[in-house]
């Protein structure tokens, strides 16, 4: 579920916004897809992350909206999931499953509306799970690491499409850019395919099992004290 309809208030509107300056529309540059972008791996430069603030005022009642970014954020948390909750049974690299299980339970905690799942998105926790490579601090294995790196691209896509979305309403009798929705809709297809495949090649390269069957070999592998 999308992190501002579980919280039922808006998440990501631009805090501000500078009125001198003449706005012709969306950026070009952040609705044009590219494939190489996607399936080279490169972050382009208008997906810069920036530390979550807040956007509505304390005690206002303003009503959070439904829209099509909403439906894209929870395909993003499906293919998280689907992502996260595996493994593979020979990891490398100093890996140790109880790690990822921490990130595993911040993204997908017991109560939906908790806090983690925001910093998850918008903040850097992913993107530094994502990111960490030694033996002292790796989360995922290294066998993951082209699929999770799509992922948190497209998450960081996420961000700053909801806050492209969001910025006309900061001007009075401005009109929001709906050609947003149909070409963000466009760029996920292209992320969930570079991921699918990098998945594919993953499964014929190692075996893949669950989080869960990895901790149970580790458990088994610890000498019991007598």
């Amino acid at each position: 579920m999308a992190i501002e309809i579980a919280n039922q208030d808006y998440l990501f509107a631009p805090v501000t916004i500078d009125n001198d300056t003449e706005d012709e529309g969306m950026d070009e540059q952040l609705l044009e897809a590219s494939e190489e972008e996607v399936f080279g791996g490169t972050v382009p430069e208008d997906v810069r992350e920036e530390e979550p603030q807040d956007t509505v005022e304390e005690g206002s009642t303003q009503r959070l909206l439904h829209n099509p970014l909403h439906d894209l954020e929870s395909i993003w948390w499906v293919a998280s999931w689907s992502v996260v909750w595996y493994t593979v049974k020979e990891a490398s690299g100093g890996y140790d499953p109880r790690k990822q299980l921490a990130t595993y339970l911040q993204m997908f905690p017991e109560t939906i509306g908790s806090n983690t799942r925001f910093w998850i998105m918008k903040g850097t926790a992913f993107r530094l799970a994502v990111k960490a490579q030694t033996t002292e601090t790796r989360v995922f294995p290294v066998e993951f690491q082209k699929i999770l790196h799509q992922l948190d691209l497209l998450r960081m896509k996420l961000v700053t499409w909801y806050e492209a979305a969001y910025k006309p309403f900061q001007s009075p009798g401005a009109q929001a850019d709906t050609r947003l929705f149909d070409l963000s809709h466009t760029r996920v297809l292209f992320y969930l395919m570079a991921i699918r495949e990098l998945i594919r090649r993953l499964d014929a390269s190692s075996e893949v099992i669950t989080l869960q069957d990895a901790l149970n070999h580790q458990n088994e592998a610890t000498p019991k004290l007598s």
